[in-house]
């Protein structure tokens, strides 16, 4: 339902009813001028030009600027595989880089939402904890967008845990969203 578009000039705008209006949604951009979007899971990239390379895992509302190693700060494009993103630059040829290097590990949407993992790594399965007390939605993507696991839970105060098997998802890096009508926590976890 969410619709992303990049201007030449104005930023980023979002619309959350299919295209019938937009916002700006350009929280921590340092440039304004965004020629290439693209997403995997819950990331959301932007390519800037002069600015490098931003990720949102919060859903647009704010970004921060991920470039560790880029060497041209001008990008052109964006495209995604399973594993990494690339970055088509102007005059620098093409930058590549796992994904997992440059999504963040824990976005929150309000400071006290915490969610944790344990074990992690593990062998696909593990516990999450978190201290949101409500009616939970947990989706875990792969690096490559797919939802792997979309479940609802109810955690009250004596029981603030809950099992998650992706033994069937296969060994990777996984982004667990945890989402309720207080916020949103994202982690990353590791199935070896």
């Amino acid at each position: 339902n969410n619709i992303f578009a990049g201007t030449g000039g104005g930023g980023i705008f979002k619309s959350i009813n299919n295209g019938t209006s937009w916002t700006p949604a350009n929280k921590g951009l340092a440039n304004l001028y965004i020629p290439a979007l693209a997403i995997s899971g819950i990331n959301i990239f932007a390519g800037t030009a002069f600015s490098g390379i931003y990720v949102s895992s919060d859903n647009g509302n704010s970004w921060k600027v991920m470039n560790d190693g880029l060497k041209n700060l001008h990008i052109a494009s964006i495209s995604i595989d399973q594993s990494n993103i690339y970055l088509g630059t102007i005059g620098s040829g093409v930058w590549t880089r796992p994904i997992s290097e440059l999504v963040l590990n824990t976005e929150t949407i309000d400071e006290h939402n915490e969610l944790y993992t344990y074990p992690n790594p593990n062998q696909g399965q593990f516990q999450i904890e978190t201290n949101l007390v409500d009616e939970l939605n947990i989706k875990v993507f792969n690096l490559i967008g797919e939802v792997v696991l979309n479940q609802e839970i109810n955690l009250s105060e004596s029981n603030k845990k809950a099992p998650i098997d992706l033994t069937t998802a296969g060994a990777g890096i996984y982004l667990i969203q945890v989402s309720s009508k207080n916020g949103i926590v994202t982690k990353k976890v590791v199935v070896e």
